[in-house]
């Protein structure tokens, strides 16, 4: 299957969900409770439908999110929510387990259920595993089983027919060793099975063993009358254990939190698939699959993760080569000119990093990122201090690729992060270079990336718009510094800035990481373009120009920045704009509106509208008209299509300084609303003084516009004029 249809149905197996969930023309909620692959049609067109709602738990939408009591569990083995055990009962989270063991199945082209059989010589008769025989009789899915305590069998179940039970007859079967008595809970490895002797009798646990090597043939089981039968017919089972080790579930979380899952997934599609669309798809499969509800991410979650890893997708199939060539030979990044620099006062030896406790916190296609405790000696910048202390760092862990890729951005970070200091530049600590292992050692940033904040509806709400300006005055200060030449540095090209390569501080100040894809301008090459032969960057962010030329130039981070300050003021990715008529996403959606109505005030991020303090006071109700005129006008003027025709950094950091003293001191800053006005002073409750033009009035736990007095505040004094 091509990777871009299998994302698709995957995205479109989760809408469907989502509407299920909860859709404001209903009045009730649905939880499937039996998402499964035998569930999901495609059409002529590879469209998915949502099938099988014959087990679905309704709700009232009031109670959507809580959870619905049930002793029967519906659903299938491999795809039942494990925290039905302790719960006893289900909830959309449920659904949401479900479908990452589909998103599973479709990444590693396998069922949800996994033979573990050892593999034998083709001439060896094989005799059936218990699997075997319970696939033959019952072929489906089994709709319910009483439990409480209980764990499921993987695989799929369904009714049986006493017709198939007719035609099984002992001879098909190796003989028998032995009958098997019902166990007792601790007899979870018998050494075989013989025959099992009615089945259908009271029977309170049935254990089966790991990888037992026959099951002899079933007796006294095909004496049914004509009617179908269900495996609930089995009333008096409460525990039917199977081996977790069969089930695609557990087999594809080990190998995610082993970074192993190219073992698993299936060839074609992994020679498809581009790393980030990968790592973004199975990143959400991964915490679908989370044993603890809490902890799994609701389903439009999925869908916001899902739909960007199609965009990475789609991106990656327009041909956009993520590797670093130019026809001008590029001085500083490659491993030739490293080994003859004088880096070795930045080495950090391996030991000491393996050592130390490590936190995974990001992860990409060319590696892993751990925040990690690592003692102050080790630092080569902090050798020198006493008393010795612990240090939070971030270390880059770069997987050995045979493209050399994760090898070449290894060097050209090592390269370019170790001549800059700039407040808004990420800091580079240490790196340490025992081949395959390649890890570099960096400041330690609290606060996460700007893309986990676009991400993230909860987190943006916290930005202000000052906030937001002052973010992007951070990002430009960075930009500004890596473009020019001081102390005879080279100037660096970026090209690669995007919301996930912008760090934000404990303080919200912001800083440009991952310098990969970085390179310099050499100071002995006149022009200021250089010609590449191959295109590097992220679709949605890169220059037009230099995409359809080859020509790099400083400009070409100066679009890609213009389309980061558009993503800060729609609280939007830039990918979530593309359409089959714009590939290019959010800035031509935001060239065409500006020109049009010279305004882009209804593509303001609705949280900025109406900022509160959380006590029920409006801190501001959006941008200042005048200082979203100002940064509309320099952002529209960074995404120029021509290269000449775009601000220098200084420019943008003039414009951007100016939008923000309009926000902070424009006289609509200074506005409030009488509504909060008659809040804070209890409707004009309290009067302090009186004079000829009008009164005064105390007020309490008052906030102004824009700016925060304190939790408390004692007295404020308000001037109400008398009309």
């Amino acid at each position: 299957m091509d990777s871009k249809i299998a994302v698709q149905i995957c995205l479109g197996v989760a809408r469907a969900l989502s509407y299920v969930h909860y859709d404001k023309k209903r009045n009730f909620s649905l939880i499937h409770t039996n998402v499964k692959s035998s569930k999901i049609l495609l059409d002529d067109n590879w469209e998915p439908k949502l099938s099988g709602f014959e087990l679905s738990k309704m709700q009232p939408v009031a109670r959507r999110q809580g959870i619905v009591l049930d002793r029967l569990v519906s659903g299938t083995g491999a795809y039942v929510d494990p925290a039905f055990v302790k719960s006893g009962g289900v909830t959309h989270k449920s659904d949401v387990y479900s479908l990452g063991v589909v998103l599973f199945e479709v990444l590693c082209g396998r069922k949800a259920f996994v033979q573990t059989s050892k593999h034998v010589e083709p001439e060896e008769t094989v005799p059936p595993t218990f699997s075997d025989v319970y696939d033959y009789f019952i072929r489906e899915s089994m709709t319910h089983i009483q439990a409480r305590k209980h764990e499921w069998v993987p695989g799929s179940f369904s009714r049986m027919d006493t017709a198939s039970f007719a035609q099984m007859q002992p001879p098909s079967f190796p003989p028998s060793i032995g009958v098997m008595k019902p166990p007792s809970i601790g007899a979870m490895n018998p050494p075989s099975w013989g025959e099992i002797q009615n089945v259908m009798q009271p029977l309170s646990f049935l254990a089966v063993a790991e990888k037992p090597p026959s099951i002899g043939y079933v007796r006294g089981s095909y004496n049914f009358s004509e009617e179908e039968k269900y495996m609930i017919t089995m009333k008096s089972l409460e525990h039917l254990h199977m081996p977790e080790d069969g089930l695609l579930a557990k087999l594809a979380k080990s190998h995610y939190e082993n970074k192993t899952l190219d073992d698993i997934i299936h060839p074609d599609l992994r020679k498809q698939m581009n790393d980030l669309s990968l790592n973004k798809f199975t990143e959400a499969a991964y915490f679908c699959l989370k044993e603890k509800r809490a902890q799994r991410p609701n389903i439009d979650r999925v869908i916001y993760a899902l739909n960007k890893a199609l965009a990475l997708q789609l991106h990656h199939e327009n041909s956009l080569v993520l590797s670093e060539h130019s026809t001008v030979e590029v001085e500083g990044t490659t491993i030739n000119h490293w080994k003859g620099g004088n880096l070795e006062h930045l080495k950090i030896e391996l030991d000491a990093i393996e050592s130390a406790k490590k936190c995974l916190i990001g992860k990409g296609g060319y590696g892993s990122v751990y925040k990690t405790e690592i003692d102050s000696t080790v630092i080569p910048l902090y050798k020198a201090e006493l008393p010795k202390r612990s240090i939070t760092v971030a270390i880059k862990d770069i997987i050995y690729r045979e493209d050399k890729q994760g090898e070449q951005g290894f060097f050209a970070e090592l390269e370019i992060l170790s001549g800059c200091r700039h407040p808004n530049i990420v800091t580079l600590l240490g790196f340490c270079y025992e081949p395959p292992r390649m890890i570099l050692v960096y400041e330690y940033v609290s606060n996460g990336s700007l893309e986990d904040y676009l991400g993230s509806e909860a987190k943006m709400t916290n930005l202000t718009w000052v906030q937001r300006l002052k973010i992007c005055i951070d990002i430009a200060c960075g930009l500004n510094y890596i473009h020019s030449t001081i102390d005879n540095k080279q100037k660096i090209i970026h090209r690669d800035i995007k919301s996930a390569n912008v760090l934000l501080g404990e303080n919200w100040e912001a800083k440009i990481a991952d310098f990969g894809l970085s390179i310099f301008h050499p100071l002995n090459h006149l022009e200021s373009t250089i010609q590449a032969t191959k295109i590097a960057g992220t679709n949605t962010y890169l220059d037009p120009e230099y995409e359809s030329t080859g020509k790099l130039k400083k400009a070409s981070d100066v679009y890609s920045f213009g389309v980061v300050l558009f993503e800060i003021l729609t609280g939007r990715f830039a990918f979530e704009w593309v359409t089959k008529d714009n590939e290019r996403g959010l800035a031509p959606v935001v060239q065409q509106l500006f020109k049009s109505k010279g305004t882009l005030k209804e593509m303001v991020d609705p949280k900025l509208r109406e900022e509160s303090d959380g006590k029920g006071y409006t801190l501001s109700r959006g941008p200042n008209k005048d200082s979203l005129h100002i940064f509309s006008k320099i952002g529209c003027l960074c995404l120029s299509e021509k290269q000449d025709q775009r601000p220098t950094m200084e420019v943008v950091i003039k414009e951007l300084k100016k939008a923000l003293e309009f926000q902070e001191y424009h006289t609509d800053g200074l506005r409030v609303s009488l509504e909060d006005i008659k809040r804070a002073t209890q409707d004009f409750k309290i009067p302090i003084g009186k004079g000829g033009f009008g009164t005064v009035y105390r007020g309490e736990n008052f906030h102004g516009k824009e700016l925060t007095v304190g939790a408390l505040v004692s007295v404020l004094c308000l001037y109400s004029v008398c009309m």
